[in-house]
């Protein structure tokens, strides 16, 4: 009963590009939907249209941001830590602060640019199950510009909580990663202030109410 409540909530279909291209879009049919029935949605759209991906690492060597959601996952591979952030961050990401003042982290990339976690011999995931929203939601599938919108809010919004956790982590005394680079202010809490779960995330409380309504058309 659950997962068929679950399809009810966010519905993710085949839509035709052109004569030879077919992709997904994503429509949002319960008020109450969160981030984890549309990740749920898309994972049984998966199950259902495409091809089992395992063994193919195409995905592997593209930049992978993280969310305050996936610091959970993440610092389960870690010993326990009272600034889990910083853990995670340091051990498994890149932090890169631009010159206009505008933070970014992703999961660590060697040389060749693959992900830190791919074994480079079965082309898999060495920690499949901890990984981030940004692998759980992506498959070589072209998508509509608000299936492309919704994935990019939840990073946008996660991203600026993790960024968020990392400076509150600073300011009780772990040591810096950020420091003075970037403002405090532009980092307030939100919406996933204090969530540590995406069942618990809205997804029309990360939306713009212009995204919002366009989903559910």
């Amino acid at each position: 009963m659950k997962q068929d409540e679950k399809k009810e909530k966010v519905r993710v279909f085949l839509v035709q590009f052109s004569e030879e291209s077919l992709g997904y879009d994503i429509e949002i049919c319960d008020p109450t939907a969160s981030v984890d029935d549309y990740m749920s949605a898309l994972e049984d759209f998966a199950a259902s249209h495409l091809a089992d991906c395992q063994g193919c690492d195409t995905c592997c060597w593209e930049r992978a941001p993280l969310t305050s959601v996936d610091i959970g996952p993440l610092s389960q591979l870690l010993p326990a830590s009272s600034a889990p952030a910083h853990a995670v961050v340091e051990a498994y990401a890149t932090l890169f602060i631009g010159k206009d003042g505008v933070g970014d982290i992703y999961l660590r990339r060697g040389n060749d640019n693959a992900c830190f976690f791919l074994d480079k011999k079965t082309k898999r995931c060495r920690n499949h199950p901890a990984r981030p929203f940004v692998c759980r939601t992506h498959f070589c599938l072209p998508k509509t510009q608000r299936a492309q919108a919704l994935r990019g809010a939840v990073v946008n919004v996660g991203e600026n909580e993790l960024i968020r956790l990392l400076l509150t982590e600073e300011a009780a005394g772990t040591k810096e990663l950020i420091g003075n680079r970037l403002a405090k202010e532009d980092y307030l809490p939100g919406p996933l202030t204090g969530i540590t779960s995406y069942e618990d995330i809205l997804i029309r409380l990360i939306t713009s109410e212009a995204l919002w309504q366009e989903l559910q058309a």
